[in-house]
C-alpha cells in the first residue's frame, strides 16, 4: 500500500494510516519545520516498521520525480 499524504502536519492521518495499513509506505508532504520534525519523529517512535520518505517543501514546488525518486510507482491512497 502506498499512501500519499499531503499537508500533513505533525502527522495525525498518517499516524492513523500506519495503524490501519502497518506494511505501508508512506510519502508525506509538509512545508512546516517544527511540523515535519513532529511529524518524522512521531512516526519513528510508534511505528518504526513503517517505511516513510518527508518531502519537505511546499505543495507547489513538489514534482512527480520528487515522488518517483522514492521508489513510490503509484498512490494508492491519498490523505491529506
Amino acid at each position: 500500500m502506498n499512501i500519499l499524504s499531503i499537508f500533513s502536519g505533525c502527522g495525525g492521518l498518517d499516524y492513523a494510516a500506519a495503524s490501519i495499513f502497518p506494511d505501508a509506505q508512506i510519502i508525506s508532504i509538509e512545508r512546516d519545520n517544527v511540523y515535519a520534525a513532529t511529524l518524522k519523529e512521531n512516526l519513528v517512535r510508534h511505528f518504526p516498521d513503517v517505511k516513510h520518505s518527508m518531502v519537505q517543501d511546499d505543495i507547489v514546488n513538489v514534482k512527480k520525480t520528487d515522488i518517483l525518486s522514492r521508489n513510490f510507482q503509484t498512490v494508492d491512497l491519498l490523505i491529506g
